[in-house]
């Protein structure tokens, strides 16, 4: 008796499911909706002040100097992360990054600008890096790497990066 009544029920669900899903128009499916995007994929973490290096010296320098600024850092024992800022920066707003990551998973660095350096101040823009997980094959290492030219829409207040907490 269960198994006929299971058998009926499940059939009903999937046919008021589909027919559901059929009576929406061409306009309000999913992929328009949400930009062919899944909506079941979580947000990125938040970003908290936790461990964030400023790097606004570096955008500062080559207005001072008329040199390009190189920095380097290590947020952690697995990822490494290289700017250049050039000297047309104050036009461009761009700066040159590289990073690398040799864990098995993927990471991303936060680049994120606040109006002074008090913790307890709201971001202002943020630009997220994403960065592959090393892989293997072959028996040869392919560490994850992101080489990207990125727009920072705002210079002034200060920059700080850090990596992507889970």
């Amino acid at each position: 008796m269960f198994h006929h009544a299971f058998k009926y029920l499940l059939s009903t669900l999937l046919m008021t499911s589909l027919a559901s899903a059929a009576a929406l128009p061409p306009s309000q499916a999913l992929s328009p909706r949400q930009g062919s995007c899944l909506s079941a994929l979580s947000a990125p973490n938040p970003v908290n002040t936790i461990g964030r290096l400023s790097f606004q010296w570096a955008i500062d320098q080559p207005a001072r100097t008329q040199e390009a600024a190189q920095a380097s850092w290590s947020p952690s024992n697995f990822v490494d992360f290289h700017m250049t800022v050039p000297t047309d920066i104050l036009i461009t707003q761009n700066v040159n990054v590289t990073v690398i990551n040799r864990s098995s998973r993927s990471n991303a660095i936060i680049l994120t600008n606040y109006q002074d350096t008090r913790t307890s101040t709201a971001p202002r823009a943020q630009v997220r890096v994403a960065v592959p997980a090393q892989t293997r094959g072959n028996g040869v290492r392919r560490l994850g790497r992101t080489e990207t030219c990125l727009y920072l829409p705002r210079l002034d207040g200060t920059w700080y990066f850090q990596l992507e907490h889970d």
